[in-house]
């Protein structure tokens, strides 16, 4: 899925009613906060406090100490690929939606319970874990049939599907090559 520039505002909020300067510099701003670097896997590995291949369990947004909707996605951990082995842990993203208000985080990374993923994380100053550098610290795993496992996140990997040309970052990852890349880039 592409990093896509949007408008960070409450859904109760109407664009409509905001002014067409006012609109205008939300919009510039977003487009700045949604440009990322695109990192490479060594470079996702070595930045990684830890490496999981895990099951989203659960995605449940509440609120922090100032009202803001925080999402808490559950993961039940299959294996360790890099950091302490646990069968469980939870990551913190800003942002969510609870009754009327709404937050997104352009750029972060999107998790479906019963969605199969390897997350490359981080903690916060509270020692909450964070997927590294947004959507790209997140890979998607897609099981065609019982052999084979690819792998995909905002900016690496994708498929075997015949199509056309593709940049040499969108070329078919394995998650079993993915592995063994994290495996030989961790100190």
């Amino acid at each position: 899925m592409p990093l896509t520039p949007a408008i960070v505002l409450p859904s109760v909020v109407r664009p409509a009613r905001l002014g067409v300067a006012a609109a205008g510099i939300l919009a510039c701003l977003s487009l700045v906060a949604a440009q990322i670097r695109p990192l490479t896997l060594d470079e996702l590995t070595s930045k990684a406090t830890r490496v999981d291949l895990a099951r989203v369990e659960t995605v449940e947004v509440t609120r922090d100490p100032k009202g803001v909707p925080l999402t808490r996605i559950e993961l039940s951990v299959e294996s360790t690929w890099k950091g302490t082995p646990t069968n469980r842990i939870t990551i913190t993203q800003a942002g969510g939606t609870l009754g009327t208000r709404r937050v997104v985080v352009s750029g972060e990374a999107q998790y479906e319970p019963g969605e199969e993923v390897v997350v490359f994380l981080t903690p916060n100053s509270l020692g909450e874990w964070l997927t590294l550098e947004m959507a790209q610290g997140k890979f998607a795993i897609h099981r065609p049939n019982p052999t084979n496992a690819w792998v995909r996140n905002a900016v690496l990997g994708g498929s075997p599907s015949p199509g056309g040309f593709r940049p040499p970052h969108q070329l078919p990852l394995s998650l079993a090559e993915l592995q063994r890349r994290v495996s030989e880039a961790k100190p």
